[in-house]
């Protein structure tokens, strides 16, 4: 049956053809026949995830970058856990892109505790939760303290704990144990996605001096272009930039209504095209936001997302919830999740989602499932580049050409 349903597809047998057109067994058998291949095609992707176990996670594998990203917390952080975590996965810096609960002082104190590794944060909307908007100042007016300047008083003291820890629209410089560095560079701060500003503008204006989007974009790709040459500068945000894609599952797209669109945030693309535009490369934005399982529904979004004529790749970090039940080698596991990104020579290597769990002995396991690498063959007198890209939305790998 396997060879006949392989010459009806690659359409090469106009017998077996005619046969199945008069035969409405046959052709249910063939469908049925395409379902199993379908899901077990499905099954392999997360077997993939599974066989990618190792029992630690303490080396570099020759990447001169190391980088754990922790998207949207949303109140799952256990600064014991979570931190011991983050020391067994070695890294040279940690990322955090905000979302860490509505306006929660103690979290952001637990957050700012964190310093092994070094750490870059950038606040997300839910960390201005009751005073972003003028409709979110309207709505929580009652939990609201009097006054105007005490309205922003638990962004104000948010800001006082992360200190420069916080980057938004400012950087922070590191070195990689290898004597390579890089600095992590903020976009706009408190993000929530979309085109809309006039409902935000009073709020960038208390805190930064950013009247619309033009000034902010020229605030980001400015302190990108005054880094001294030979640092590496890797984007985070709250949220990604537009022109990512419009479908519901893209990297960006909205979930939260019928028909999908664009969520991004167009500031943070004109930066980016100001930074190209001046020949800086940018290897890598890193974000959250939009969450990785899209709204009321069982499908995944993109999180990778690759500029083929720049090189940069793009990665939404936001898992939700990031602290869940998994399957370790057959048995259920608590399991905490990070993102970690390998760079090396200016370029990512590879992007992986990583859950922590304990094992029997304490110590942690790291599950990883591959969501980038790059690789290069040798063309004519030249070098061909890609990236193999997971796809969220069909569970598949892909395939993207660099130009």
């Amino acid at each position: 049956m396997r060879n006949v349903f392989r010459e009806l597809h690659s359409g090469q047998s106009p017998k077996v053809a005619e046969r199945v057109r008069h035969s409405i067994d046959y052709k249910l058998l063939a469908c049925k026949a395409f379902a199993v291949w379908r899901e077990a095609r499905r099954c392999l992707s997360k077997i993939y995830m599974v066989s990618e176990c190792h029992a630690r996670t303490s080396d570099h594998n020759g990447a001169a970058v190391r980088l754990a990203i922790i998207g949207d917390v949303h109140g799952d952080w256990d600064s014991s856990e979570d931190g011991q975590a983050l020391q067994a996965l070695n890294c040279d810096a940690a990322v955090f892109v905000g979302d860490f609960n509505e306006e929660d002082i103690p979290l952001v104190h637990e957050i700012a505790a964190v310093n092994s590794p070094p750490k870059a944060v950038v606040l997300g909307n839910h960390d201005a939760w009751t005073c972003l908007t003028n409709w979110s100042i309207k709505k929580f007016k009652d939990r609201l303290p009097s006054g105007d300047s005490s309205i922003y008083s638990e962004v104000e003291e948010q800001l006082q704990i992360l200190g420069a820890d916080h980057v938004g629209y400012t950087h922070k410089h590191f070195k990689a144990a290898d004597g390579t560095q890089f600095a992590i560079v903020g976009g706009r701060p408190f993000s929530k996605g979309g085109h809309r500003w006039t409902d935000c503008e009073d709020f960038y204006m208390r805190f930064y001096k950013v009247p619309d989007m033009e000034t902010s974009a020229m605030r980001i790709a400015e302190t990108v272009l005054n880094l001294p040459e030979g640092v590496v500068p890797i984007l985070a945000a709250h949220n990604g930039p537009t022109n990512l894609g419009n479908s519901a599952w893209s990297i960006s797209g909205v979930d939260f209504k019928p028909g999908g669109g664009d969520h991004g945030d167009w500031d943070l693309e004109l930066a980016l095209q100001h930074v190209h535009a001046a020949g800086r490369k940018v290897p890598m934005v890193v974000f959250g936001h939009m969450h990785e399982r899209l709204k009321g529904t069982s499908v995944l979004r993109d999180m990778v997302a690759v500029d083929a004529s720049t090189g940069t790749v793009y990665l939404n970090a936001a898992v939700v919830p990031r602290v869940r039940q998994i399957e370790v080698n057959g048995q259920p596991a608590l399991a905490r999740h990070f993102c970690i990104a390998e760079l090396c020579h200016g370029h990512v290597q590879h992007l992986s989602n990583v859950w922590m769990s304990r094992g029997e002995d304490g110590s942690f396991t790291a599950n990883k499932q591959l969501l980038l690498e790059r690789a290069s063959s040798s063309q004519g007198h030249g070098q061909v580049q890609w990236y193999r890209i997971w796809r969220g939305h069909t569970r598949e790998h892909e395939v993207i050409h660099l130009l």
